[in-house]
């Protein structure tokens, strides 16, 4: 099988060791973790549990994989497989993982599964995006399974080495401890799907999008 090995994952693996391991990304000095978990392990509703899949529900589980992503990481990000389908609001399982997930340290929690953009909230003041709606996909019975949203999303860290150098090594780093990043800004980016194929949404179907959802902005910070 063909694969490329810069694509992380996460959320899955050969045991729960495993699936609960964050995924990292470092770009300019900045780690980023992605710790992620489904509502089910298999197309069954959630009726069925195994040793691949790590589950919303597993809060300890949760807990001990977002303290772990913070000893590695700058900024950590919680991902969920959860929610109700082709509803705009998330459901009490979507709030309890998201709430659960920021109470234990990340910055962010994003979340798919119902195929709709849902509502957003900010917590604790951290931002929760509880679905992004579809991307690339065959939906197309439908104006709300052909829309969704694209997170751009800037965070920054202050170096104590160099301020005019971008990626320098701050004086923590050089330490031996990791200087915490900050949320600068999200973007919310509403595009619209034809035929399988992801475009960004005219101004007029951004608004709706935005609408449906209470969003006035589009730029948070």
């Amino acid at each position: 099988m063909l694969y490329d090995d810069r694509i992380q994952y996460e959320g899955t693996g050969d045991n729960l060791d495993q699936a609960w391991t964050p995924a990292v990304v470092e770009s300019n000095n900045v780690k980023i973790c992605f710790v992620g978990a489904s509502y089910a392990s298999i197309n069954d509703g959630g009726q069925t549990a195994n040793n691949y899949v790590a589950r919303i529900q597993d809060t300890a589980r949760l807990k001990q994989a977002v303290a772990a992503a913070r000893q590695e990481c700058d900024f950590v990000v919680a991902t969920m497989h959860a929610g109700t389908e082709y509803t705009r609001t998330p459901d009490a399982a979507q709030v309890a993982f998201a709430h659960d997930a920021i109470d234990d340290g990340a910055d962010m929690v994003i979340g798919a599964h119902p195929h709709w953009v849902q509502t957003v909230e900010k917590y604790q003041g951290k931002y929760i995006f509880y679905s992004l709606g579809n991307f690339i996909f065959d939906q197309n019975w439908s104006e709300e399974t052909k829309e969704g949203l694209v997170l751009k999303i800037t965070i920054g860290k202050a170096s104590t080495a160099n301020p005019a150098a971008p990626g320098a090594a701050t004086m923590d780093d050089l330490q031996g401890t990791r200087q915490p990043a900050t949320l600068d800004s999200v973007e919310l980016i509403p595009i619209v799907i034809n035929n399988s194929q992801p475009r960004p949404a005219t101004a007029d179907e951004a608004k709706k999008i935005l609408d449906n959802i209470g969003q006035k902005e589009n730029i948070l910070k």
